[in-house]
């Protein structure tokens, strides 16, 4: 079968988790790549140009924040899917509340996964 769009950009520093959601996506016919540290993600976003990206929360050092403005600086229509175990309305809504912003709660499953690609698309 086909690889579908969107490009997709998985940037978390767990790697049995980023293993986890590459598997999911690639089950439903999804390319992705992996990027563990914010250096590795700033290659990807540059040389890639991801359509969508899920960002694990929090990473280490609380950089999040800075990658979000710095996946719109490659490509300010980039989808943006915030991975979390932290289901309160405030991690939901802030900063992640805008257009093209979306939220998974973890533990991911495929059919979690399925639900935002249906949505995103």
């Amino acid at each position: 079968m086909a690889i579908r769009e969107p490009r997709i950009l998985i940037i978390n520093s767990n790697i049995d988790q980023s293993n986890i959601l590459l598997a999911i996506l690639e089950q439903q016919h999804f390319e992705a790549k992996v990027a563990s540290e914010l250096k590795q993600a700033i290659v990807y976003l540059r040389e890639y140009q991801p359509s969508l990206v899920f960002l694990d929360y929090p990473l280490p050092n609380n950089v999040e924040f800075d990658v979000i403005p710095t996946i719109h600086f490659f490509n300010e229509k980039t989808k943006v899917v915030v991975i979390s175990a932290d289901v309160s309305e405030a991690i939901k809504q802030t900063p992640f509340g805008e257009d093209g912003f979306y939220f998974l709660s973890k533990p991911i499953s495929p059919q979690s996964v399925s639900d935002v690609m249906a949505a995103i698309r």
